[in-house]
Formats: structure tokens, C-alpha cells, sequence
């Protein structure tokens, strides 16, 4: 062993106590024979739980020969013969655990490389450990967030690939290129540093959200504290995002949303105007209808009238017709008497000179002939009564004819006014008829304006409910436009 080469044992008992109760494990190996020549307590300690996975037991670990613990000894060998190759770091598996190890070259007194210092530790769970948070970071780095890390003096220590490609979008913006970003202060994308710092400090355990302009675009900022295990505050993280686009398409709907409201509230007014006109129309077509039907109610009256009109019309017509073929008789007798009359005046007058011819022929006759005179006369008398009668007869015969004649005249007359009155009635029974279909009709078509006046005001009120859910629509939208751009803005 390599102390052996010293004859102080007192440095060689100090080496040993002072190795022993070093934290760390150590070894050392003859640096030509690569034996292990010492193990320090902690190493001793270390390797007991082990021991299962050593190539020798824990007991005669001193004097083997590193070889053991490798699995190509002549690489480990050439690499450990040139002490240029030393300081040599080392992560070796035993069994279920990983070592960590730096073999370090020792030297003697004229220089001489004669040891080798191995300096070790467990490391399964730094390693672990270690892969772990090199995941999360990987992960941190791929995420599809822009992230910052700061430290408490607002130092930009990390910023992932998601930021840096971002960042290098508006690096003419910056006061630094992208990959420069860290190391700057995060003050640079403030117009007031000092309001930010001030936030940063009262932070506490709550989140900071706030929308920042550098130049022409808008970030939105979401600051969380980063904390160590004790709860100190060690750092800052930044969650960003470049919401220019978003706050230019809010303003958009924040206008729009306002030119909404207008238009939902000039709705609703026209709705109620025209629910309301709506209403008075259908009011007005119910009594349009109402006049309608009486009207109805009154043709269909006319109608029957000038039907029972027609009726007696055409009954008025048929016993004039018989009256006047009774005056045509009448005048016909009448002639016939006037004939009989004549025939009468015309045999009085006859027997007139009969008797007259009769009394002269008595009288010639003397007293035998006076009684056939007296005969004769009454005979004579009654013959010029005959006459007298026939002529009057015949003077009321012809005031008779006269009369017949004026009766003719009258019914001519009135036949032709019944005749009139008949076209007369016809016509207008053909006209209310025509009034009666166009009554029907006009009812008809009042019946559908009323329908089509439902309909409109049924629209209306839906028009109006869907202007006051706009309305209240729009009004929301308004309310989270402002809850979403409630944000300070520094």
C-alpha cells in the first residue's frame, strides 16, 4: 500500500481517521495494479445494503481488483493508465442501483502517478430524481405554452421553445434579439417597470393576469409565484400568449355587439309598433268582418225580396194577360150587342112603320078598325120605346166600348210596366247576385286578411320576444366583452 512507502505512521493514522470521517465515500487503488487498497467508512456503509449485488463479499473487497466491477476490464484499464485521462467521471450500474463515480489521479511527492482516488456516491434516486425533472423539463419545453421562469430579482433564467419562437416573431419589437432574452430583466416588456415590481412583490399565493403592448401587439400575461419546499418565494412564472389578433376581434365584437344592442332595441321598438298596428288592423278587420256579414245578411234579404218581387211580378203579369183577354171579350160582346142593337133599332124602327101603316090602314077602316088602331098605336108607342131603348143601349154600349177600349190602352199599358219591372227586377237580382258573389268574396278574402293579420301579429310578438332575448343576448355579450377585457392593462 501506498502509505507503507512512509515511515511517519502518525500520517499515515491521520490519512486513514481523516478519510473516514469524510461525508463522502472514497476508495483508492494502486494505480498499476488496480487493486482496491482502502475503503473509507462511508463507503463501507454505503456498499452493506449492497452486498448482494458485489462481485465478492463486502469482507474481501479490500485487495480485488476494480476488473471485477466492469464488464470490459482492458478499457477501464487503458483508460486509467494515462493519468491524462483523470479526472474521469462515471455513472456505473450494480444490480438494481446506479453509482456515480470520479476517479481522480494521485500523485506522490516526486510526481509520480501512484494511486488512484475514487470518489463515489449512490445515486439511483439523484438519478432518477434527475431524470425526472429532465422529463418534465423536455416536457416543459414542448409544451404548447409560452413559458418564462424569472428569478426574485425578475432575471429571465428559462424560457421554453414554444417562447422562443414566439418571441422571435416580435423581436424587432424587443430591445434584444430572441436567444438573448435570457439573463435580460423582464422589464423590458413593460412601459412601467416599477408598477410590475410592485405587483410582483404583493403577489403572495394568487395569480397576475395582465395584458401588456409592446409595440403593436397585445400579450396576455399570467404571473404565478415559484416556490422552494420551505414556501419561500424563489421565482416567477410567466404564461404569455400574443392576444393581438384576440383584442383586435374583441374590439370588433365589442362594436358589433354594440351596433346589436342598437339594432335589438330599434327591433323590440318596431316589434311593439307593429304588434300594436297589428292589434288596431285586426280590430278593424273584426268589424270589416262584422260589416261584411251584415252586408251578406242584407243581400241575401234583397235577394229573397226580389225574388218574392219576381214572383208577384210574374203572377201580376199572367192576371193582366187574363184581364185583358176578359177587356178583349168584353169589347168582342160588346161589338155583338151593338150588332143585336142595331138589328133591334132597325126592326123598331120597322115595326114603327108597320104600325104607323097599321093605324092609317085602321083608320080607313072606321069603327071596326079602332081597336086595331088602338093596338097599332100602343104597337107604335112600344116600337118608338124599342128605339128609344136600343139607342140608348147603344149609347151605352158605345161608352162601354170606350171604356173597354181605355181598359185596353191601360192594361197594354201596364203590361208593358210589369214587363219592365220583371227586367227590372231580373237585372238587379242578377246584380246582387254578381254583389253577393263579391260579398263572398271580400269575405273571403277579409277572412285570410284576418288570418294573415294573426299571423302577423303572432310574428310580431315573436319578433318582439326574440328582439327582447337579443337585447338581453346582446347585454350579456357586452358583460363578458367587459369581464374579458377588465384586465389591467400596463
Amino acid at each position: 500500500m501506498f502509505f507503507s512507502r512512509y515511515d511517519n505512521d502518525f500520517i499515515q493514522m491521520l490519512s486513514r481517521a481523516t478519510l473516514d470521517a469524510l461525508p463522502d465515500a472514497v476508495m483508492i487503488a494502486d494505480s498499476e495494479t488496480l487493486t482496491i487498497q482502502f475503503a473509507n467508512k462511508r463507503s463501507m456503509e454505503i456498499l452493506a445494503p449492497l452486498e448482494r449485488w458485489l462481485p465478492v463479499p463486502l469482507s474481501s473487497l479490500i485487495g480485488t481488483s476494480i476488473d471485477a466491477f466492469h464488464k470490459n476490464p482492458a478499457h477501464q484499464r487503458a483508460l486509467l493508465a494515462d493519468p491524462s485521462n483523470l479526472p474521469h467521471r462515471a455513472i456505473v450500474s450494480l444490480g438494481a442501483h446506479k453509482l456515480e463515480l470520479k476517479l481522480s489521479a494521485i500523485y506522490d511527492g516526486k510526481g509520480r502517478y501512484v494511486a488512484i482516488c475514487l470518489t463515489w456516491s449512490l445515486a439511483t434516486e439523484h438519478l432518477r430524481v434527475e431524470a425526472e425533472n429532465n422529463a418534465r423539463l423536455q416536457m416543459l419545453d414542448l409544451m404548447p405554452v409560452n413559458i418564462i421562469l424569472c428569478n426574485k430579482n425578475g432575471i429571465i433564467t428559462y424560457t421554453n421553445k414554444r417562447s422562443r419562437e414566439t418571441l422571435k416573431k416580435i423581436e424587432h419589437l424587443l430591445p434584444c434579439k430572441a436567444e438573448e432574452v435570457i439573463g435580460k430583466s423582464y422589464d423590458i416588456f413593460h412601459r412601467r417597470p416599477e408598477y410590475q415590481r410592485q405587483i410582483i412583490e404583493k403577489l403572495g399565493d394568487r395569480q397576475h393576469r395582465a395584458v401588456v403592448h409592446v409595440g403593436d401587439e397585445a400579450m396576455d400575461l399570467r404571473v404565478n409565484p415559484v416556490k422552494d419546499h420551505a414556501g419561500a418565494v424563489i421565482g416567477t412564472m410567466v404564461t404569455w400568449s400574443l392576444v393581438t389578433e384576440q383584442e383586435r376581434l374583441t374590439n370588433m365584437v365589442t362594436e358589433l355587439a354594440s351596433k346589436v344592442n342598437t339594432i335589438s332595441t330599434d327591433l323590440k321598438i318596431q316589434a311593439t309598433e307593429g304588434a300594436a298596428a297589428a292589434e288596431e288592423t285586426s280590430n278593424q278587420a273584426a268589424s270589416v268582418m262584422a260589416a261584411v256579414e251584415q252586408l251578406s245578411v242584407s243581400i241575401n234579404e234583397i235577394s229573397a225580396r226580389l225574388c218574392d218581387a219576381a214572383r208577384i211580378s210574374h203572377e201580376t203579369r199572367e192576371e193582366m194577360r187574363q184581364m185583358l183577354d176578359q177587356v178583349y171579350a168584353m169589347d168582342e160582346a160588346s161589338t155583338q150587342i151593338d150588332a143585336v142593337i142595331s138589328m133591334i133599332a132597325a126592326i123598331a124602327a120597322q115595326t114603327k112603320v108597320l104600325a104607323l101603316n097599321a093605324a092609317i090602314e085602321a083608320s080607313r077602316a072606321g069603327f071596326e078598325g079602332k081597336k086595331f088602331a088602338v093596338v097599332a098605336e100602343e104597337v107604335h108607342s112600344l116600337a118608338h120605346q124599342a128605339a128609344e131603348s136600343a139607342v140608348s143601349v147603344g149609347d151605352r154600349i158605345g161608352l162601354l166600348k170606350d171604356t173597354t177600349k181605355a181598359s185596353q190602352d191601360i192594361a197594354h199599358h201596364l203590361m208593358e210596366q210589369v214587363e219592365n219591372l220583371s227586367e227590372i227586377s231580373a237585372a238587379i237580382a242578377a246584380s246582387v247576385e254578381e254583389q253577393s258573389a263579391a260579398t263572398s268574396e271580400i269575405s273571403g278574402n277579409v277572412a285570410h286578411v284576418c288570418t294573415a293579420i294573426d299571423t302577423t301579429s303572432k310574428a310580431s310578438s315573436s319578433t318582439l320576444a326574440a328582439a327582447r332575448e337579443l337585447d338581453q343576448r346582446s347585454g350579456k355579450l357586452e358583460g363578458i366583452i367587459k369581464d374579458l377585457m377588465n384586465m389591467d392593462e400596463r
